[in-house]
């Protein structure tokens, strides 16, 4: 019997050798063939690379990469040189220190598109005492694979697929692998079943610092998750400065399957922004209103301005103007269209100086505002679409009676989940109407809760404060017209820091980034000095801080170093030094050894 047994495995292992043999023939292995385009990421030893290039015959179609230098990578991993020798000499592009987050921006990546992007058992790391069930770790790796999807979205060509290979049981499946596909512009087309004895050759290795040679438990169903980019078309309504629109084509990389509407005309969206300064400043807006009403009255508020161009260079279609009571009926642009999505964020009738948010009346404005938009919006939707409303879920948002109004309407909930701002970078939710129209609420006070009461001091004092002001355009008076028309004495920086990456403080990538921010604002600073004024940036002086040529860059902007002295924080009573950011916002940086002020003064001066 057990002969029998072992005949019968000589048999099938037999057979599979034919079938791999005429496979390799043919150049195809499993999901993928020569004449595909492909890339590898996150490589560990390269065996699954080296599997397919044995597998084509050739590798020229494939380029493969590894987060670790290459020094690293021979030291951790047994089989890695033979691999790599292999891979080179059938004609693969393999490099080193790509990482998943900022691999579009890799010079020998950015100018190429893949038919097929292959990342196999991502992992963000081993920190022990962690177990994979901490929700921090888990965070960690949600983070990695977030990255992972918005680049290489950006990298597929257009009939291309990302496939990640992934363990598909707790607490792997906490990652929610497909959500964050979504939120990058992606949409799962399948899953199937991933089979090790596919690839020949192939070992998977753990990784990290902690016996990176040894092979991990790929568990009971790992799968292979297939994405494409999405083609859903989808409509947005009631958009305010167009930020969230913005958000999910940057994430698409195209919004040619986007349509972008506002019930404002575009010349609403300037007079609104200067009556709001005429209220609160009034000479100095008058005095812009006199000489720039003419110019400024055909532009939108700043933000908007740069989202609005960005959505029609990638291919949106804006329209203003656009009533949620009668779009599927007055609007020849959208009557004839259907949808696959219709989103409205945070719908809001308008505010009223004598009504709170609890008053009937105001409560019945805003049901009204919903009743007419499902009515409407249930006819532009396709058969399988969704109609995606965010809004506030405690008292007295509650009372408005989201779900009984689309119910009304024809439309059923299908879903209720968890509105998250931090998954849509760079929206910001707006107020709207006359009153108050500029601030970005919450957003501040959430990541930095003294900001608030600093704020109030510093206005009760007579001082303007401005939100969602960009470094880079500071000085331009497109986008910000009442900053435009200033001078100052001094203009101050204190740590400047382009945020935080996955990387770290040393790499190329990142200390570039952190040079980018500051060229780009001393090339506005310097416009918006006064004649014997100063610009003063505080900054660390030690590796790596040292290296973004801080003195460099302000000479390029036409600036010059005054002054250079220590950075003393207890000179400053009450000062705290933030991180910002996303990630740990509230915590204090360390400010090293010898932190500077360095000042700077026109040439001319």
């Amino acid at each position: 019997m057990k002969k029998r047994e072992g005949h019968d495995v000589e048999l099938k292992t037999t057979s599979n050798l034919q079938k791999e043999k005429k496979k390799s023939s043919e150049g195809t292995i499993t999901h993928y063939n020569r004449s595909q385009r492909i890339l590898l990421v996150g490589e560990g030893d390269f065996s699954f690379s080296a599997c397919l290039a044995n597998a084509f015959g050739s590798a020229t179609n494939m380029v493969a990469t590894s987060l670790d230098t290459e020094e690293t990578l021979l030291e951790k991993y047994s089989g890695a040189r033979q691999n790599i020798r292999q891979l080179q000499k059938l004609g693969c592009l393999v490099l080193h220190e790509v990482g998943v987050h900022d691999m579009l921006y890799d010079s020998d990546l950015m100018n190429m598109k893949f038919d097929r992007i292959v990342f196999n058992f991502p992992h963000a790391g081993h920190f022990p005492p962690l177990y994979e069930t901490d929700g921090f770790l888990i965070e960690m790796h949600k983070k990695l694979l977030s990255g992972f999807f918005k680049s290489a979205s950006k990298m597929l060509n257009k009939a291309g697929e990302i496939h990640v290979s992934h363990r598909n049981d707790f607490p792997y499946n906490k990652w929610e692998i497909k959500k964050l596909a979504n939120n990058a512009g992606l949409q799962l087309i399948r899953k199937v079943k991933f089979q090790k004895s596919d690839y020949p050759g192939y070992s998977n290795k753990r990784g990290g610092d902690v016996e990176p040679d040894k092979e991990f438990f790929l568990g009971v169903s790992p799968l292979t998750f297939k994405f494409s980019i999405n083609t859903q078309k989808i409509l947005l309504v009631g958009e305010g400065d167009f930020s969230f629109a913005a958000c999910l084509a940057h994430a698409f990389g195209s919004a040619s399957n986007m349509v972008a509407t506002s019930l404002d005309s575009e010349g609403e969206f300037c007079f609104l922004f200067i009556c709001l300064h005429v209220l609160l400043y009034y000479q100095l807006t008058v005095n812009l209103f006199n000489h720039k009403y003419s110019q400024t009255l055909d532009r939108r508020l700043p933000s908007s301005r740069n989202h609005i161009l960005d959505l029609m260079w990638l291919g949106c279609l804006v329209l203003h103007e656009i009533d949620v009571h009668f779009m599927a009926s007055a609007y020849s642009e959208l009557v004839s269209m259907k949808f696959d999505r219709i989103i409205y964020n945070f719908p809001h009738a308008g505010h009223w100086r004598k009504l709170c948010e609890e008053d009937f009346e105001l409560i019945r404005r805003h049901k009204e505002l919903l009743s007419g938009f499902f009515k409407n919006f249930r006819k532009l939707l396709k058969e399988d679409g969704e109609v995606h409303v965010a809004h506030r879920d405690d008292y007295p948002y509650n009372t408005w009676e989201v779900e009984k109004l689309a119910k009304k309407a024809g439309l059923y909930l299908i879903e209720k989940v968890k509105f998250r701002p931090e998954d849509y970078p760079s929206y910001r939710n707006k107020r709207g109407s006359r009153i108050k129209i500029w601030d970005s609420f919450d957003t501040l006070c959430t990541r930095l809760p003294s900001s608030q009461l600093h704020i109030k001091n510093l206005q009760s004092l007579g001082c303007l404060v401005l939100h969602n002001v960009d470094v880079n355009f500071m000085a331009s008076s497109s986008f910000y017209p009442l900053l435009a028309c200033m001078k100052f004495n001094r203009i101050v920086y204190n740590f400047p820091h382009a945020g935080h990456f996955i990387m770290r403080e040393t790499h190329d990538s990142v200390i570039q980034r952190h040079k980018d921010l500051l060229s780009g604002f001393f090339k506005s600073s310097s416009k918006m000095l006064k004649e014997d004024g100063e610009v003063h940036v505080a900054h660390r002086d030690d590796r790596p801080y040292n290296r973004w040529e801080i003195e460099e860059l302000a000479n390029e902007a036409g600036l010059i170093l005054i002054e250079k002295v220590d950075f003393r924080s207890s000179q400053y009573a009450g000062y705290s030094n933030k991180r910002g950011g996303s990630v740990r916002s509230n915590d204090s940086f360390p400010l090293g050894n010898c932190p500077k002020s360095f000042k700077f003064s026109l040439k001319s001066s």
